[in-house]
């Protein structure tokens, strides 16, 4: 390296700059919903997941892949593998898939806070869609 470059590898590491997005920006905005629509939502998710055979889904995978697989280990599928196990009763699944996601959810807003965002409001609010809209170039 150094016959070539004229510099030992470790000064050039030391000289070079990360740059794993080729110098490109690119802005961040957040969407929110309030708690109650957001809880709501998420209630009406899991129940149409489950209407639409996520445990049936579940079974299947049982079939080729263990139980503490790492997408097995997901939420709602952990609450769906332990009601197929017998350690949770049906009556208790929802609320449980429920209550996981609210927490991941909550997880999520708090990591979101932190970041230096261009802009943050309800995905219908109009001034956030006219920023997102400007920025695109669109009229």
């Amino acid at each position: 390296m150094f016959l070539l470059a004229g510099r030992t590898q470790t000064d050039l590491h030391r000289s070079q700059t990360a740059d794993p997005a080729l110098g490109l920006r690119f802005p961040v905005f957040v969407l929110t919903r309030d708690g109650d629509d957001l809880d709501a939502r998420i209630a009406a998710r899991t129940e149409a997941m489950l209407a639409r055979g996520w445990i049936e889904e579940t079974r299947a995978l049982l079939g080729c892949h263990r139980a503490d697989g790492p997408g097995l280990c997901s939420i709602g599928y952990r609450e769906i593998v332990r009601y197929l196990g017998g350690d949770l009763p049906r009556r208790g699944l929802t609320p449980a898939i429920v209550r996981a996601t609210r927490q991941y959810a909550k997880r999520q807003r708090t990591w979101f806070r932190a970041l230096d965002a261009r802009g943050r409001g309800h995905p219908d609010d109009p001034a956030l869609v006219s920023t997102l809209l400007g920025l695109l170039g669109a009229p």
